[in-house]
């Protein structure tokens, strides 16, 4: 920890920085995997560090951006026992969704201790706070967008309930969701569902009466993307599910 404090912000430069001048197989997962290491060795201080460079929005490149913001869902996954994520982002939410299932699937409680709730806030806030939510909405690749709303998600649901500010984080989620859904690119459409999706599994007594729920309804009925209608869908049935338990439980045996 000595070390860190005296090299760590220059090594997180350094891994970010350094080129693949010798075209190297699979540099920049070796890349990856050097930042996910430093990230979990070290959560809180690292995280910190992160953050910072996220902040130097001069400094790196979209695509640098995107791979250190790609490394945190790593970290996240790998810190709270999550199963890991795939190498692209579209296959990211693929494996989440497959892994939820339908909204009637019930999601296996991780039982070991949980190493990125106490960085999950410094990450969360940070990714937030360096995100010019106005560009990412116009941006016609979406990756920014897909990127970035894919990792909050992750972040949140890694974050676990031991996070006292869960519900905080996943209604600011919430917020940023509205904000980018009418993002145009299929790939920024499904990691904005996703986060949303997220956000509402982890909100246990949230009920989407509001924009939300009108959103998730319009997308699972009229998105012309198959994944973003199964997603949307997957989300407004867990809440149809919710309104139903509500119901049962003010009027014992009105659903038999």
């Amino acid at each position: 920890e000595h070390e860190l404090n005296q090299f760590g912000p220059e090594l997180l430069t350094i891994l970010l920085s350094v080129d693949n001048e010798y075209n190297q197989d699979d540099f920049d997962e070796h890349r990856r995997e050097a930042l996910v290491a430093l990230m979990t060795t070290f959560p809180v201080p690292v995280a910190k560090y992160v953050i910072g460079e996220l902040r130097k929005k001069r400094t790196h490149s979209l695509g640098r951006k995107l791979q250190l913001i790609s490394a945190i869902a790593y970290a996240a996954s790998e810190m709270s026992e999550l199963p890991r994520p795939e190498k692209k982002t579209v296959t990211l939410i693929e494996a989440h969704t497959r892994r939820w299932g339908r909204a009637r699937t019930k999601i296996t409680a991780v039982s070991a201790v949980n190493k990125f709730s106490k960085c999950a806030l410094i990450y969360f806030y940070g990714i937030l706070n360096a995100l010019d939510l106005e560009a990412v909405a116009i941006e016609e690749d979406g990756l920014e967008a897909a990127q970035t709303l894919t990792t909050l998600a992750v972040v949140v649901e890694a974050a676990g309930q031991s996070v006292l500010e869960l519900d905080r984080m996943c209604a600011d989620l919430l917020q940023v969701v509205m904000v980018l859904s009418g993002v145009r690119p299929p790939n920024a459409r499904r990691a904005v569902l996703f986060a949303c999706s997220c956000a509402v599994r982890e909100m246990k007594e949230y009920r989407a009466n509001d924009d939300i729920g009108e959103f998730l309804v319009n997308e699972a009925e009229n998105d012309p993307d198959e994944m973003c209608r199964e997603i949307a869908g997957s989300t407004c049935a867990l809440l149809a599910q919710r309104h139903e338990n509500d119901l049962n439980n003010l009027i014992p045996g009105a659903m038999a």
